[in-house]
């Protein structure tokens, strides 16, 4: 019984040592493999300027752009924000809760690339910006289907927590190995 609750514990160990080895949030050690997909499921794009920094994505049929100053990243939330992308030019309105600015995303809805210039009025400051946005098709089919990117989500949270299993079969492994050792020596035996 002892060498059945030794191997235990060492196939657990096996099992999830390599969950160990990886880097942690904030550890840019190469892109995991599945984090391709997820970048492509939201289309972002992202300019700045000596004045400002925007950062925008696609989401439930909404562009959101988030502006901050250069200098400082303080959020711009008194500005006049407008986007050109061919003949499509779009104002943006402020949402209050989040701080940032929505548009109409039916312009993008088709796969392909984009131009975006992003013109922001804010007081005595304004200023263009010039980026790109890529809808890949995976992106577009992945912005369509609510039931996949919520499954996907799950299954990213619950790979995260693999290492905390494995922690936990480590110690129920360890305590089966004691439990076995104490009975063989007597430790619990009635008399």
């Amino acid at each position: 019984m002892k060498i059945f609750a030794f191997k235990t514990m060492l196939l657990t160990l096996l099992l999830f040592s390599n969950d160990v080895a990886r880097a942690g949030p904030g550890h840019d050690h190469g892109e995991p493999a599945g984090a391709t997909a997820g970048a492509a499921a939201v289309p972002r794009f992202s300019a700045q300027s000596d004045l400002f920094e925007a950062v925008g994505s696609i989401e439930n049929g909404h562009l959101t752009v988030y502006i901050d100053r250069y200098n400082d990243n303080a959020p711009v939330t008194d500005a006049v924000v407008e986007i050109e992308s061919g003949a499509t030019k779009l104002v943006g309105t402020l949402l209050k809760d989040s701080g940032s600015y929505e548009f109409e995303a039916a312009p993008f809805k088709a796969a392909g690339s984009y131009p975006i210039t992003i013109t922001i009025r804010a007081g005595k400051d304004s200023d263009i910006l010039a980026s790109g946005l890529v809808i890949t098709p995976q992106a577009h089919n992945h912005s369509e289907t609510g039931m996949l990117s919520s499954f996907v989500a799950k299954v990213r949270a619950f790979g995260s927590n693999t290492m905390l299993l494995g922690i936990i079969a480590f110690f129920v492994g360890l305590f089966s190995w004691f439990a076995v050792r104490r009975r063989k020596l007597g430790v619990w035996s009635q008399k």
